[in-house]
């Protein structure tokens, strides 16, 4: 049975949303696309999770909608940041000892290379096991994306979008 979204919050505000199933992570894909080109905020959207009976906690409750861009962003961060780090520490290196160590700066060099693309393939791993997670879901038919709407308005044009990317049992919470 679906959380009950709609009781007021801290703030006394009541949080409404559209909910829609998907049995393609493309077809989700799509409908994230034309909400985020419709005006949606990405922090309004989310999968909620489906855990199993009596393993549910807050953390448990949904995951953040991310994309193959933000994938290919974050290795991208990921590896730039690995690659500095171990540039600035060589550089450290032979500014500590004066040029000695310029010979390590080599060495460091190609260090950075390596950690960068390791991080890069971590992120990559991370983001595929993401990829495989939908897979499953949407072969279970519990794929969902759930987009906060608080007006009336807002909650029509999520219908629609939600409707024609392909979701399926479409509701409003």
């Amino acid at each position: 049975m679906p959380q009950d979204t709609t009781q007021p919050v801290a703030t006394g505000a009541v949080l409404h949303q559209v909910r829609a199933h998907f049995h393609d992570s493309d077809r989700l894909q799509a409908a994230v696309t034309q909400l985020g080109m419709a005006g949606f905020d990405r922090a309004d959207m989310s999968l909620p999770n489906h855990p199993a009976d009596g393993e549910a906690t807050p953390e448990t409750a949904a995951r953040p909608v991310n994309t193959e861009e933000d994938a290919r962003q974050q290795r991208a961060l990921h590896a730039g940041m690995a690659a500095s780090a171990a540039g600035m520490a060589a550089a450290g290196v032979v500014v500590a000892t004066g040029g000695a160590a310029l010979p390590a700066l080599a060495a460091a060099v190609a260090a950075g290379g390596a950690a960068g693309g390791g991080m890069a393939a971590i992120t990559s791993a991370v983001t595929g096991s993401e990829q495989t997670t939908r897979d499953a879901d949407a072969g279970r038919g519990m794929l969902e994306l759930a987009v906060r709407a608080p007006t009336p308005e807002k909650r029509d044009h999520a219908e629609k979008i939600l409707r024609d990317a392909g979701g399926e049992h479409v509701e409003r919470f």
